[in-house]
């Protein structure tokens, strides 16, 4: 839903924080469908079933001004809730700074937010999203022994193959554990035919800054 209604299809599944484009991505690994009984199979299980029969509620935020984080966030409430009326999630804006502060000191529950490449390599994914001191897996708590060691290792190694073989672990990891859930947006860029010597750079999200530096842009 998130893909084909709020990105007009603009979008797809990546699987894993290896998101296409990137070196030893799995292509063979499939889309998770979204299954609301198997939801309900293991929030029944959850705490020894005190979930399912005490319920829940906590504040799901997204950055003020973002409106696909906005929908995103409304749309896992409706999820959420439609599976046990127990379930009450509060979905809340908030200013960017204030965001930023309550993620990096662990007081976001559960938030939708984005990740944009320093590098392309897949260290630049796998450390935020699933290190246990990453960016993100750190403030939520999530910590996999197995993987943390798998990140440390294929970031230095150097044969290709086995950083492959890392790399692909770790990615049976994210599946196993689903600590989250992702999409990958899809960008068009259309010029005049006359425009010649372009080069696309898949990792550039600003390429025309015809305003002077000064200026601030």
């Amino acid at each position: 839903t998130m893909i084909d209604e709020v990105l007009d299809g603009n979008g797809f599944d990546p699987v894993t924080p290896i998101i296409r484009g990137l070196a030893y991505r799995n292509e063979s690994l499939e889309v998770r469908e979204q299954d609301l009984a198997k939801a309900e199979e293991h929030f029944r299980k959850a705490w020894g079933g005190a979930v399912w029969e005490t319920g829940f509620q906590f504040t799901l935020l997204y950055n003020t001004g973002n409106s696909t984080r906005e929908t995103g966030a409304r749309l896992m409430k409706e999820m959420v809730e439609s599976i046990n009326p127990k379930f009450k999630i509060d979905v809340r804006g908030m200013e960017w700074p204030g965001y930023l502060d309550a993620r990096r000191n662990g007081r976001l529950p559960i938030q939708v937010t984005g990740w944009g490449a320093d590098y392309p390599d897949p260290d630049n994914f796998a450390m935020p999203f699933m290190h246990s001191q990453g960016d993100f897996a750190g403030p939520h708590s999530y910590s996999n022994p197995e993987g943390d060691e798998i990140i440390e290792a294929a970031r230095v190694e150097t044969d290709p193959a086995k950083r492959q073989e890392l790399y692909y672990r770790l990615q049976e990891i994210w599946i196993e554990d689903a600590p989250g859930v992702l999409w990958q947006g899809i960008v068009s860029r259309f010029h005049r035919d006359w425009v010649q010597g372009y080069v696309f750079h898949p990792q550039q999200d600003k390429e025309f800054l015809l305003a002077p530096m000064s200026k601030g842009y």
